[in-house]
């Protein structure tokens, strides 16, 4: 039985604060791993988003194949949410030099989410 649910049940202010919520603990708990336990590894933020998504999808009722299938999903997004976060701050506190900066001359064409990836 497929059951409707009005495009609004979707995104509302519950939903965009659990998101916003579940991304600052993901990026929480990663600094403190990385700090405390000196991991810097990029498994660390995408197993805390899975344990955070698999626990949320596990505290509902019914449990079917999409409810796990929606849960690694949104643990996909959690991670990389939190990567950003921690990209920007990162970019954030790096002094940059005044002026226009310099060209990257020579190294060719930077590999795709190599950022994600220091």
């Amino acid at each position: 039985m497929i059951i409707q649910a009005a495009s609004s049940d979707y995104i509302n202010d519950t939903t965009i604060g659990v998101f916003g919520v579940a991304s600052a603990s993901v990026f929480a708990v990663s600094v403190v791993f990385r700090k405390v336990f000196n991991i810097n590894h990029p498994i660390v933020p995408f197993v805390i988003a899975l344990l955070i998504s698999f626990g949320l999808a596990a505290s509902k009722e019914t449990h079917t194949f999409m409810t796990w299938l929606i849960a690694f999903l949104n643990s996909c997004l959690l991670f990389c949410a939190a990567t950003g976060i921690n990209e920007t701050a990162a970019d954030l506190a790096t002094k940059k030099p005044a002026g226009k900066g310099k060209q990257r001359e020579g190294a060719g064409p930077m590999p795709w989410l190599k950022s994600f990836f220091h």
